[in-house]
C-alpha cells in the first residue's frame, strides 16, 4: 500500500512540475494522509505485543 501511494505521489509531483494543468497533487496528499492514518491505526505489532494482548 505504501509503495502504491509513493508511486502515485511521485507521478503527480512530476506532473505538477512539468504539466501543472494535469496535476492531481491535492488528491495525492489526501491519499497519503489516509495511508498514514491507516498505518498508525493498524500498524506493525511485534510478537511480544501480540502475546501481551492475548
Amino acid at each position: 500500500m505504501i509503495s502504491i501511494v509513493s508511486a502515485v505521489f511521485g507521478y503527480n509531483l512530476y506532473q505538477a512540475i512539468v504539466h501543472s494543468e494535469k496535476s492531481h497533487l491535492f488528491l495525492s496528499f489526501i491519499l497519503m494522509a489516509i495511508t498514514i492514518y491507516t498505518c498508525k491505526k493498524y500498524g506493525y505489532k511485534t510478537k511480544r505485543e501480540k502475546e501481551e494482548n492475548n
